[in-house]
């Protein structure tokens, strides 16, 4: 990449040019995003930029590290940009804290919501050419084909824009990487191009030699195998035949070295070696179906499992994933497992999992060092006795070899069969047999700034660590992981079956109980702040929470619907925090509406939709939910207003005002399309709320008018008069 040549990839060329885009395409497993990576984290990339003596910004976005559905969308992009750009000039930071102070007061938006769309952050980035911000900025984008939405509308804002900072104070170049498809490829063709699999030969000669290479000759000193004494001519073969057959596709290459490899540990012969790669087709697909139909059928059993279990996660821990292939009823029966004993055995049964996994899987599934886990560097083997032996493991992650790899096994007939379903208990057994390698007291335990020194003696261990993080939070006390997965998985559904859903949750409580009696509010409360509710005023110990309520935030609907009808819950002996603001809860926690039966079922038993709790009642705190909930979330439901209507069908009382002094109306007017609020339900819940007391003044009503149609505002102050006429008529009647 670093050729100047005029025949040479183009790279170096670019930089020192003044064309704003360049394009890095290939076919699907090409290395891509390995050389997007590469080139945006190497200093020789700024350096070869002429800058007259500017600074060089690099922002990176990368939408093929497997995430959250949020990172996949446009407007993630966009935000990110912003915010990278923000961060890096003071001047262009206070240009858009002025437009989106200006914007957020337009749009009628409270405290703690994020109103911001699409729109927005297109029109922020264009107020560039108003500032007098200096620079050059470097922008990479990875796998622009990866992001959700249109393709053809996303590129038609991207090149424009990069374009319109040419010549300009503060100029922006973006190196961006794709498929070769047709609606990149037609918006992208006026620009310097790199087709990546034409370029790739070299790297994957050497790459099969050597591993080849260093296998044979591993295998030649072990001396355990018939046939491991391989002479460098069947390398030398093998590898011609590779490079022949690979089409510059590296992960193809992988794939099939992986494969090559198990033979030679097999101890296939020289023939045999041939036969397995003349065996193994050249396109990506055909060769995961060859792969697939090649494990042994002993093997099968366990490769079903193994996808399933990673069809659940992106990316899994290797000791998660092996506690996860144990039976549940392990978790269930078996004693907590603290010592060094129990956590050497652990370590050793997880290195016997990778070696499955390797073999079941014929390489389409991998175990690789998460690259932000430093935990085994920074506790050599002299200290890890005196820490735990898992800590060579804790940093080891499980993940498919490629997203192409994960569309394929997800479409094979058994990733849906309805034994998937027992995926879910085994993650949950998993999350609890995680929770016992911990001692009671090293449970629900925050670092400490100590704790965070590195030349301090830290009492925060490795698995306590282990068990705060999560690729999505930032909460820091251990056993918050583990907690949040079981309650994740436990609300899928869960009455199919031989489903250990009840009994886990009973086991959950057990082990937690014996570090913190008052674990279900502590945990809940941190959770509800990780994802979005500031306003907490009233302290844990007062909102009495238990497995029960948890189910209620978490949507464990059938867990809840047996508890009340079955083992027959006593809600109105409850004191504390209302159920239903644990009911609502479920707004946070998984970005969903909750189940209208449920709630009807909540209020017949007695729930009541006007208790006041933290200077909130639960209707008030049911609209501050979804509130957040239609801001916050990828997409917006359709059924979003349902749970209004079912509370003021119950007596709920609407026309208080709300944080930031809106109206219950300008609330839900916040939401409402011009051309889609007939659909939504949401025509039903403006007369509702009307017929119920709340009032807007001229404003409010100008406002809506011009941020949400003349038809809903026209439709507003319609019945607002049907109402004062029927009003008067009463007045007038004496009735």
């Amino acid at each position: 990449m670093w050729s100047d040549d005029e025949d040479g990839p183009g790279f170096v060329k670019w930089l020192k040019s003044d064309v704003p885009i360049y394009w890095i395409t290939g076919l699907p497993g090409s290395g891509k995003s390995t050389l997007m990576k590469y080139l945006y984290e190497n200093p020789q990339t700024q350096s070869y930029i002429s800058t007259n003596g500017q600074t060089v910004t690099m922002i990176g976005y990368f939408f093929h590290e497997l995430g959250a559905n949020k990172e996949t969308s446009f407007d993630s992009l966009l935000a990110s940009i912003l915010e990278a750009l923000s961060a890096s000039f003071s001047t262009l930071a206070s240009l858009y804290v002025r437009y989106f102070v200006e914007l957020k007061k337009r749009l009628k938006s409270g405290p703690g919501k994020s109103p911001w769309h699409e729109r927005h952050f297109k029109k922020a980035l264009e107020l560039i050419g108003e500032s007098d911000a200096v620079g050059n900025v470097l922008l990479f984008v990875d796998g622009l084909d990866e992001c959700s939405g249109d393709h053809r509308k996303q590129l038609e804002f991207l090149v424009p824009w990069i374009q319109s900072t040419q010549g300009k104070s503060l100029t922006i170049r973006m190196c961006l990487s794709s498929r070769p498809l047709q609606e990149i490829g037609l918006r992208l063709s006026a620009f310097l191009e790199c087709r990546i699999h034409e370029w790739t030969a070299n790297d994957i000669s050497a790459y099969v030699r050597d591993r080849l290479g260093h296998t044979r000759r591993s295998l030649a000193l072990s001396d355990q195998k018939p046939h491991a004494h391989h002479n460098g001519t069947i390398v030398d073969y093998l590898t011609d035949i590779v490079i022949g057959k690979a089409q510059g596709v590296f992960l193809w290459v992988e794939i099939v070295v992986n494969n090559l490899i198990v033979g030679l540990e097999e101890g296939f012969s020289d023939t045999e070696l041939k036969e397995c790669l003349d065996s193994l087709p050249p396109e990506l697909e055909d060769l995961y179906a060859r792969i697939f139909e090649q494990i042994p059928k002993d093997y099968i059993h366990d490769a079903m499992i193994y996808f399933k279990l990673a069809l659940m996660h992106c990316r899994v821990g290797l000791l998660d994933f092996y506690l996860a292939t144990r039976d549940p009823k392990e978790a269930l029966t078996r004693k907590n497992q603290w010592s060094y004993e129990d956590h050497l055995a652990i370590k050793h049964a997880c290195t016997r999992a990778e070696t499955r996994i390797k073999s079941r899987c014929r390489g389409l599934l991998q175990v690789k060092q998460s690259e932000k886990d430093e935990t085994a560097s920074q506790h050599p083997p002299s200290e890890t006795k005196d820490i735990t032996p898992l800590v060579s493991v804790i940093g080891k992650r499980v993940e498919f070899l490629h997203l192409s790899v994960r569309d394929y096994i997800d479409s094979k007939t058994f990733a849906t069969s309805s034994s998937f379903e027992l995926v879910l208990d085994a993650f949950m057994a998993s999350s609890i047999g995680l929770l016992k390698l911990l001692q009671p007291d090293q449970l629900f335990q925050s670092r400490t700034w100590a704790d965070l020194m590195p030349e301090s003696a830290s009492k925060f261990s490795p698995l306590m660590e282990y068990t705060e993080e999560d690729d999505y939070c930032e909460i820091q006390f251990s056993g918050f992981r583990p907690i949040e997965s079981l309650f994740i998985h436990a609300w899928f559904p869960a009455d199919f079956p031989g489903s250990y859903q009840r009994r886990l949750l009973a086991e959950l409580d057990r082990v937690c109980s014996l570090a913190d009696k008052n674990w279900h509010s502590f945990y809940l409360r941190s959770a509800l702040v990780e994802y979005g509710e500031i306003h907490i005023g009233v302290s844990v110990t007062c909102w009495n929470t238990d497995v029960f309520c948890l189910c209620l935030a978490y949507g464990l609907d059938t867990y809840v619907r047996e508890e009340i009808e079955v083992y027959a819950y006593k809600l109105e002996e409850r004191t504390g925090r209302p159920i239903l603001h644990f009911f609502f809860d479920l707004c946070y926690t998984q970005y969903t509406i909750p189940n209208l039966d449920i709630l009807r079922l909540l209020l017949r038993r007695g729930a009541k939709p006007n208790e006041v709790f933290d200077d909130k009642t639960s209707w008030e705190y049911a609209l501050l939910t979804i509130d957040h909930l239609l801001n916050n979330g990828i997409k917006t439901p359709t059924n979003w207003t349902g749970p209004l209507m079912v509370l003021l069908e119950h007596g709920a009382i609407p026309n208080q005002r709300m944080r930031g002094s809106d109206s219950a109306l300008m609330v839900v007017s916040n939401h409402l399309d011009g051309d889609k609020w007939l659909l939504d339900g949401a025509k039903g819940l403006i007369k509702a709320l009307i017929h119920g007391g709340v009032e807007m003044d001229q404003g409010e009503l100008e406002w809506v008018g011009t941020w949400c149609g003349q038809k809903i505002r026209a439709f507003m102050e319609k019945t607002l008069e049907e109402i004062q006429s029927s009003s008067s008529r009463i007045v007038e009647t004496g009735l």
